[in-house]
């Protein structure tokens, strides 16, 4: 059980299987976090439909694509928390946010504590 990709990417025409799938999906997450990503623009790279992709994803990684990225970006993000010298917006700007408000709004979401909480924290270590 898998796609096929196209001949161009998989000239001997075999099937991947879901898990490499997931692996492609996640690797390119992995490289463009930073980047705005849609659904269209993945399944295109990934050589899927954006519904076969994000029900293989989610039964796979019990998240959907967008909550993964979204889990990537703020994880990167509590890396930069460490850096004093870098305000919110900057760090939310870098990770992939449009706006500083997304991006508390979404780390809070995934760590249950504000950014700037957080960054508290990390000072009292």
């Amino acid at each position: 059980a898998g796609y096929i990709p196209c001949k161009k990417c998989n000239p001997t025409g075999r099937f991947t299987d879901k898990e490499e799938w997931c692996i492609q999906i996640k690797n390119y997450i992995t490289r463009h976090y930073q980047q705005s990503i849609t659904l269209d623009e993945l399944a295109n790279h990934c050589h899927g439909s954006i519904y076969h992709l994000s029900r293989v994803f989610k039964e796979l990684e019990r998240m959907t694509i967008i909550d993964y990225l979204h889990l990537v970006r703020t994880t990167e993000a509590k890396k930069l928390l460490a850096d004093q010298t870098l305000d919110l917006t900057t760090i939310a700007l870098t990770v992939g946010y449009k706006t500083p408000s997304q991006f508390i709004k979404k780390f809070k979401q995934y760590f249950h504590l504000t950014p700037h909480k957080f960054r508290q924290q990390l000072t009292k270590l």
